[in-house]
Parts: C-alpha cells; sequence; structure tokens
C-alpha cells in the first residue's frame, strides 16, 4: 500500500482505493509515497479520535481502517 498525506489527513491507497488511517501515529516515521505492507481492520469510526477540519480540501475515501500490523 501507498501512504498518501495530505492537509486532510493520512490515507493508505491499494488499487486506486483510499482508506483513511485512524491510527496515524503508526506512520510518523514513514513520507507520503513510501510503499508498507500492514495488516488492518476496518471500522465505522475513528473510536477517541476527533477528526478536526484541518483545510478546506476534501478527500474522498472508501473507509476507515485501524493498522494492527507493518510488516
Amino acid at each position: 500500500m501507498t501512504i498518501i498525506k495530505d492537509c486532510t489527513g493520512t490515507y493508505l491507497r491499494d488499487n486506486s482505493r483510499d482508506y483513511y488511517v485512524c491510527n496515524t501515529d503508526l506512520l510518523d516515521n514513514y513520507s507520503a509515497g513510501d510503499k508498507v505492507k500492514v495488516s488492518y481492520s476496518e471500522l465505522e469510526e475513528c473510536f477517541g479520535v476527533l477528526e478536526a477540519v484541518t483545510c478546506e480540501m476534501a478527500h474522498l475515501y472508501n473507509g476507515k481502517i485501524e493498522i494492527t500490523e507493518i510488516f
């Protein structure tokens, strides 16, 4: 998966589909464009995370995920 970072948050792109990452702290040491292999769980909401509006840009995504492991 490819890491995508912009003013709306952090995403992982797989086959042209973006997934919003809830636990972004696991990707702090990676840069946008880096490729990673991860396992993840799909979520309905990012629990315990307040998603602040940081810019006027919209980033469409296919779901929210929580990374469980980076290989």
